[in-house]
């Protein structure tokens, strides 16, 4: 589910990424539908990442513990961020294996300080290469949700949520459920004029 709009016949027409319509009651919302096993949200920018004499450019990912699930997320090693992470704002991150390789090499990065923007976060996981609903996380980096909206973005909003079904067979009449229920709440009469688009 994301901020824009799209023609008939799943053709995009545009993304408005730089909407800002979405926030956590709308994740609460869209946890009560049917068939619904899991939601998370997402926020997102780029930044450079610094540890020592090294830096690379990467995708900063802002999530809750239930991304891990919902998303498949492959463990190298180490702890993915919690509940109590997300709760105390920590300053905790987890690497994809580019931005280990590019930052570290063949050191092991847990445990080690890194800077992204201005601010000093503790290394806690690697992820596996992998492809999810948001592309590859290869060269991305995940700290708390809470963190992000604060120290990273100063916003409250969500950029992305991606939501998990109950079941291949009920993909199709949760997609609409999740349509409706969001027209519903921001008032649109007219569906070509949604201002956000949910796939599958």
């Amino acid at each position: 589910v994301r901020p824009g709009w799209q023609n008939s016949g799943d053709v995009r027409r545009s993304w408005g990424n730089n909407q800002k319509i979405f926030n956590l009651d709308h994740i609460d919302i869209i946890k009560q539908i049917d068939h619904v096993a899991g939601v998370s949200p997402l926020v997102s920018t780029s930044s450079q990442i610094i540890y020592n004499a090294n830096n690379t450019n990467a995708t900063i990912n802002g999530v809750l513990p239930i991304y891990e699930k919902v998303n498949n997320a492959m463990v190298v090693s180490g702890t993915f961020i919690t509940e109590q992470a997300n709760n105390n704002r920590d300053k905790v991150v987890v690497l994809g294996p580019t931005v280990v390789t590019n930052l570290f090499g063949n050191i092991d990065p847990i445990g080690k300080t890194i800077r992204i923007g201005k601010t000093l976060f503790t290394v806690i996981w690697v992820l596996k290469e992998k492809w999810t609903s948001i592309g590859s996380t290869d060269n991305a980096v995940f700290v708390p949700l809470s963190t992000a909206q604060i120290s990273l973005l100063g916003s409250n909003s969500i950029s992305t949520i991606s939501v998990m079904v109950d079941s291949e067979e009920n993909m199709e009449i949760t997609k609409t459920a999740i349509t409706d229920r969001l027209l519903s709440v921001f008032k649109i009469t007219d569906p070509e004029k949604a201002t956000f688009t949910v796939s599958s």
